[in-house]
């Protein structure tokens, strides 16, 4: 799991590729499509905080730099370079709904457990 996983955001991206599978091809950045514009995991990322396409394939503006839509959404979801690697490049549509619901998974539970420890000791302190 990754060491500091957006969790809002990649709980977001999840979703979205659970909710328009329809949309989701590893193979693109972006793509329109008569259903819709499709993305791969990178493309939506970046889609879903606002970042802006340009005409330079592989590339958005975001925060008024053009930024490269792997690089850009590996810093966001909080990846290392070789689980961006793997999330991005080496995970077909169902490999990577899986992998992400795993590592969102994963945070929840060490957030609960953070949060609960949290909780134990203000309680020891009061």
């Amino acid at each position: 799991m990754p060491a500091l996983l957006n969790l809002p955001l990649a709980a977001l991206v999840l979703h979205t590729l659970r909710a328009k599978p329809h949309l989701h091809d590893h193979t693109v950045w972006a793509d329109e499509r008569p259903e819709g514009i499709a993305h791969s995991v990178a493309g939506w990322t970046v889609t879903l905080v606002g970042a802006v396409w340009v005409p330079v394939c592989g590339f958005v503006s975001w925060r008024g730099k053009l930024r490269s839509v792997p690089v850009l959404a590996r810093e966001l979801l909080g990846l290392s370079p070789s689980e961006a690697h793997m999330l991005i490049y080496h995970c077909n549509e169902e490999q990577a709904v899986n992998l992400l619901g795993h590592w969102v998974d994963a945070a929840c539970v060490q957030q609960y457990r953070r949060l609960a420890a949290m909780e134990a000791e203000l309680e020891k302190a009061s």
